[in-house]
């Protein structure tokens, strides 16, 4: 299977106009819940998911200039801005959550139900919270990584999460060298993965990709990825 890179389009073509984010400071008691989302704990960000969060009601669009010109595109996915979940989750159309429920999403994660408030309407919009950094769906013994310098030192005994991260964060501390990554291991044929904790991408698969095309869901793009992927 191929993987893709998927963006959120923020640039009306490509730099002509900025395009409006949401942000949900009218949710009652917003900012507590999106809080809870994504928080630190100790040295680590940790993603909660909140099985009784009420319907998020509601999120409005925002960008530069006043507001009687925030309007001026809707889209399927939109980015975050001011009181909101954070930039680890995205808030998507009816249209787009029916589409990826189609398709197997790596774990953890949930829909939210949520509101936007457009041209005086309130919309079904959703927050797909992606719950768990991608640790827990790596294959750490059949991926490739190596030391950042000249000589491409493999890196060949590491084999969980936890080894990976106490060696990498050592190697930083000990000599500000950092891990290159050339293949991802997932561990299932996943069309759906966000790969924060290690990088910021969120790939999906060649099918998944056809799909959003195919029902021209607005504001994403997609980019070759420079490292293998597979499924093992």
């Amino acid at each position: 299977m191929k993987y893709y890179k998927v963006e959120t389009i923020t640039q009306y073509n490509y730099g002509e106009r900025v395009l409006p984010r949401v942000n949900g400071k009218n949710v009652p008691n917003g900012k507590y819940y999106f809080n809870q989302m994504e928080k630190v704990v100790g040295n680590s960000w940790v993603r909660e998911i909140i099985d009784d969060a009420p319907i998020f009601d509601y999120f409005h669009l925002e960008t530069l200039g006043t507001s009687n010109v925030w309007e001026w595109k809707l889209q399927d996915i939109h980015g975050f801005t001011g009181t909101s979940p954070g930039g680890g989750n995205w808030f998507i159309s009816k249209k787009y959550k029916e589409i990826l429920e189609i398709y197997k999403i790596a774990p953890r994660y949930k829909f939210y139900l949520s509101k936007l408030k457009y041209r005086s309407e309130k919309l079904d919009y959703y927050v797909l919270q992606f719950a768990d950094i991608i640790f827990q769906n790596i294959n750490f013994a059949k991926s490739f990584f190596y030391i950042e310098n000249p000589q491409y030192e493999q890196i060949d005994h590491i084999f969980k999460a936890n080894e990976y991260l106490d060696w990498s964060n050592e190697l930083y501390r000990s000599s500000k060298k950092k891990v290159i990554w050339e293949r991802y291991a997932i561990n299932d044929a996943y069309d759906l993965v966000p790969m924060y904790g290690l990088r910021s991408d969120v790939l999906i698969s060649d099918r998944l990709r056809t799909a959003i095309e195919e029902a021209k869901i607005d504001g994403v793009r997609f980019e070759e990825v420079k490292y293998e992927v597979i499924v093992g």
